[in-house]
């Protein structure tokens, strides 16, 4: 990506993202696997109250926090519109599985929206400013849509295998 980036601070940006994913890798791939575990319990017990602000904690939130949110988003809609046949079916066998038969899209805990969450906590931990955090999770998104496919095609097919049918 550096070396099609059109000017000379964007090619920086994304050369100091590679530099520090390869030297946080270990760090960001624990923080993922937690987050994700974190993110994923939450859901199976349909606690959504982390993630919803009551009214006494609203808060202004910074421009870059904002952009950070909005990507984050924008990937969870990408990777549900490019995984749909397969995440259709797997929230319905996640919705038998916990007795949740109109499970939404946001609740299913193996969605988009969780693993994007737990991506950018993962990306949060480059010790580097907005824009190099930003460049990294953008740069993970391609290959996370390719990936997620084929996890969710595993996790149909290992629960077909054991008679989960939506």
């Amino acid at each position: 990506l550096a070396e099609k980036a059109g000017d000379r601070e964007a090619q920086n940006v994304l050369l100091d993202a590679r530099a520090q994913a390869r030297g946080k890798r270990a760090v960001m791939e624990a923080t993922f696997r937690r987050q994700f575990a974190e993110f994923f319990n939450r859901k199976v017990r349909g606690d959504e109250s982390r993630g919803n602000a009551t009214l006494g904690e609203l808060s202004l939130v910074g421009a870059e926090e904002l952009e950070e949110s909005l990507a984050v988003d924008e990937m969870s809609r990408k990777a549900r519109a490019a995984c749909e046949a397969e995440l259709f079916a797997l929230g319905q066998r996640m919705g038998f599985l916990l007795e949740r038969p109109e499970l939404a899209d946001e609740a299913n805990p193996l969605g988009p929206a969780a693993v994007c969450s737990a991506l950018k906590v993962a990306c949060d931990q480059v010790e580097a400013g907005f824009k190099v955090r930003m460049a990294l999770l953008r740069a993970l998104e391609s290959h996370l849509m390719a990936e997620l496919l084929a996890i969710y095609r595993d996790v149909n097919a290992h629960l077909v295998e054991r008679r989960v049918l939506p």
